[in-house]
């Protein structure tokens, strides 16, 4: 928004400057809750700038002078930020904005686009889709609140890479010339072939022919510049698992040698005659390179081994346990294949199966690693003499090799690991962990709000390292307030308070929270009063004192101790709710709100008492009540976007109890909100006639159809929603699936899709001709179109789809197309259907 100010700021081509006024709906409609005649006479442009330009912006008098000049000058240009904010003065504020229009004011008005019914504004503004954050804004914002988070860093390196190998292997099978798609089937479909019963621990010999142990006696080598970099970065991580904070780096070092030695010394002595094989693949067709076989250094293998291979405590290690864990490492010896074609990469695995004890084979084309480094790793038996040693031989594409150098994504996924590593359970899907962070990362990284929750998860400036991820938007939002309540909770009360009774823990403060948080949503507020916070708290007095203590008072500003970052800049920590007006006298009249809507409404969709979710059904389902509905506007992000599965759940016990035929009409419903609960509830007709779905919501709601656990549904009226080519294809490919096995009539008239996905639309009902008799919304067995097809302003597309009705309801006898649009073509195939 501020981009756009300043972007307004530049004089027209030819004309006056543009006087930009920015108007923050939070705090407008925060000023018609103080002075209501502001919210009665809302019409009143002149009032309304007035009053702002003096109590909300501190204008002068000159200044106001100013605005007035740019209102009669036409140059001034209103930039309403925020109509989602308005909740209950949403009239008020569209009364504003309209008068403001009326008088010839340029306006551009900003929303969460769930929030609002874009039917009634689509006449008098052009709509426009705000693109998600470029990868530059996204690294711009978390660099200027995170400095040096290694996990956050390394999860960015791990993405690029990830974007990048898929790039690559997407370039092979479709990029043109040299693309080998052949070859990428048929590498993505080796077999994992040659497993072992036994672990490496129990093929893996010394010298002596003996598994690994513990080398006794020995002088050990002086570490190497590598090894001495991986001491100090592992050291600490050792000292915190084992217990022992007492032990030196000098004495760590002299305790992995000991029980690397063994290990060590194998792959030196094996090393020759790996050479030697490796030396055999270099002359293969398309090899481009083969490096040289090369041994993990002392530091790695001893925390691999742990780290991996492990099965209790290190502090309850026996020398037995120490030796069993080095003898699983896999990898003290091995190499690398780059070749320059897939089919290159098969023959280089036939030739390893052919020349070597093959006892393992990963296949990482077919199984992706969370980085997408398409390779294979085959683990093969070295032998020479009484030593056995299982080395590692990884094979790749030159492509692929090149993503990994440039972007150091190995580097990246080793921090990770030491991340994780103070959690052995956790390495255990190490792989499946960052998975589930890198496809969650890019959703958060390009939606402003989430990435400033993400940002105030990571949170540096307190001096956390803390790893892990949310893997969806909901469990974001638990895990921000969940860390907002410790905060609070072991943070040094103010000064002039005692200190929290011990009852008050964190699950009390969440309770108080998600209690307040339900109670104001339910009744659509942003803005609610402490007599709404006795209301929900049912005047306890034990919940209204903890509400008080979460909450920053003026008196204590600067000492809240529940606070979540701002989301811009270093500025001092704010509450987790705000203070919008004080009343010492009668606390009842104090005016609270949440810092962010999407907090509200994430405490809102957390599991409720059942008592009080009918109570949310009973009052918002009502056909009387169509802007207050449960699927409407105000609810939509929270049940769409950040409701868990569990409280939809419960959600749903009420609604199955009401009438199974879903009229949604008027509603303003919103495509993610009707799926998440259709999910839920066994509905048989839905009908959303001339809701304003859009071609982006047909999609949410055809994929959704198709992927509903019970079938149920039977009717659905899709007609006049807007819906384009993407979506009529969407909802073609539904027709066939399971969930959809008891659909019998949709109308999808009125729709903006073309001849083609029309005619794709009948293609599909043809293939279910004996269950699906209707596109247009005709019952079966009647014998008149009657007034569902007149003056309906329909064009070609349209006419393929009465043309399915003539052709599987030979009951009708009477079809009114008069008022319409059809054109020859649409006309040759009614005509057609009627021979």
């Amino acid at each position: 928004v501020r981009q756009l100010v300043y972007a307004l700021c530049a004089p027209v081509t030819g004309g006056e400057p543009v006087v930009p006024l920015l108007i923050t709906v939070q705090r407008l409609a925060t000023r018609m809750r103080r002075k209501p005649e502001l919210a009665q006479r809302a019409h009143d442009v002149w009032l309304l700038l007035e009053d702002y330009a003096e109590h909300v912006l501190n204008f002068s008098p000159q200044q106001r002078g100013a605005l007035t000049a740019a209102v009669y000058e036409l140059r001034l240009t209103a930039i309403v930020d925020g109509f989602d904010e308005a909740a209950d003065l949403r009239a008020e504020v569209k009364a504003f904005v309209t008068s403001m229009l009326a008088m010839r004011v340029r306006l551009v008005v900003t929303s969460r686009p769930e929030a609002i019914d874009l039917t009634d504004w689509r006449r008098d503004y052009a709509i426009l889709d705000l693109e998600p954050l470029a990868e530059e804004q996204q690294q711009a914002a978390i660099e200027a609140q995170l400095v040096d988070n290694t996990f956050y860093d390394s999860l960015v390196v791990m993405r690029k890479a990830r974007a990048a190998h898929d790039d690559a292997f997407e370039h092979m099978v479709n990029g043109g010339a040299g693309s080998d798609g052949t070859g990428a089937h048929a590498v993505v479909d080796v077999q994992n072939q040659g497993w072992v019963a036994h672990a490496p621990a129990c093929l893996q010999r010394n010298a002596n022919g003996e598994p690994f142990g513990l080398a006794t006696g020995a002088a050990w080598p002086a570490s190497t510049d590598d090894e001495r970099l991986a001491l100090d970065t592992y050291a600490p991580k050792y000292r915190s698992l084992s217990g022992d904070e007492g032990i030196t780096d000098e004495e760590l070092w002299q305790h992995i040698c000991a029980h690397t030695q063994d290990a060590v010394a194998t792959a030196e002595a094996v090393k020759d005659a790996f050479q030697a094989l490796v030396d055999q693949l270099r002359a293969l067709p398309g090899v481009r390179e083969v490096h040289d076989p090369g041994t993990t250094n002392r530091v790695r293998i001893f925390e691999k081994a742990l780290d991996d291979y492990s099965v209790k405590p290190i502090a309850d290690f026996t020398a037995e346990d120490f030796a069993s864990s080095i003898g699983a490492v896999a990898d003290v010896l091995r190499c690398r294949i780059t070749c320059t074609s897939l089919d290159a990469i098969q023959a280089a695995l036939r030739e390893l199966h052919q020349r070597s004890e093959v006892v393992r084979l990963k296949n990482l084309f077919a199984k992706l690693q969370a980085s997408h480094f398409r390779r294979f790793m085959l683990n093969i038996v070295v032998r020479k003499g009484s030593c056995a040693l299982v080395a590692e031989v990884q094979v790749t594409h030159e492509a692929f090799l090149r993503v990994d150098k440039s972007t150091d994504c190995h580097a990246a996924y080793t921090k990770l690991r030491t991340l994780f590593g103070g959690r052995p359970a956790d390495l255990q899907n190490l792989d499946g962990q960052l998975d589930g962070h890198l496809q969650i990362l890019g959703e958060l990284c390009s939606t402003p709000v989430l990435l400033s929750l993400l940002i105030t998860l990571l949170d540096i400036r307190t001096g956390e390292q803390g790893v892990g991820l949310p893997t969806s938007v909901a469990e974001l939002y638990v895990m921000v307030i969940q860390r907002a309540v410790q905060r609070s909770l072991h943070a040094p009360p103010p000064t002039d308070t005692l200190a929290p009774p011990p009852e008050w823990g964190e699950q009390a403060a969440l309770r108080v929270l998600r209690t307040v948080a339900f109670h104001a949503h339910s009744l659509q507020l942003r803005e609610f009063t402490g007599a709404h916070v006795n209301d929900a708290l049912a005047s306890d007095a034990a919940d209204i004192d903890l509400w008080h203590q979460l909450v920053t008072a003026p008196e204590r500003e600067g000492k809240a101790a529940m606070t979540v970052p701002e989301s811009e800049g270093a500025s001092p920590p704010s509450s987790l709710v705000k203070l919008l007006a004080y009343d010492a006298s009668d606390s009842a009249n104090t005016l609270y709100q949440f810092r962010h809507l999407s907090l509200q409404e994430a405490m809102f969709a957390w599991p409720q008492p059942p008592e009080q979710l009918r109570a949310l059904v009973e009052s918002s389902w009502d056909d009387a009540r169509k802007g207050g509905h449960l699927l409407g506007p105000w609810y939509a992000n929270a049940l769409g976007s950040i409701a868990s599965e569990d409280f939809l759940r419960e959600l749903a016990v009420p609604l199955r109890e009401r009438d199974v035929r879903w009229d949604l009409r008027g509603v303003g419903v919103h495509a993610c909100s009707t799926i998440a609960l259709l999910r839920h509830v066994p509905v048989r007709e839905l009908i959303l006639g001339d809701e304003d779905v859009g071609d982006d919501g047909a999609v949410i709601l055809a994929e959704g159809f198709a992927s509903l656990s019970v079938a149920s549904l039977t009717e659905v009226d899709l007609s006049g929603i807007r819906m384009g080519d993407r979506g009529a294809m969407a909802l073609a490919q539904s027709f066939g699936a399971e969930s959809m096995r008891l659909l019998t009539r949709l109308n999808l008239l009125r729709n903006s899709f073309t001849d083609a996905s029309a005619q794709r639309l009948v293609e599909a009902a043809e293939a279910q001709r004996e269950r699906i008799r209707s596109l247009v919304g005709i019952p079966e067995g009647e014998t008149s179109t009657g007034e569902r097809l007149h003056r309906k302003e329909l064009k070609d597309a349209g006419a393929f789809l009465v043309a399915y009705d003539l052709r599987v309801n030979a009951s009708l006898t009477v079809l009114l197309l008069e008022r319409n649009s059809i054109g020859d073509k649409g006309a040759r195939v009614i005509a057609e259907a009627l021979r």
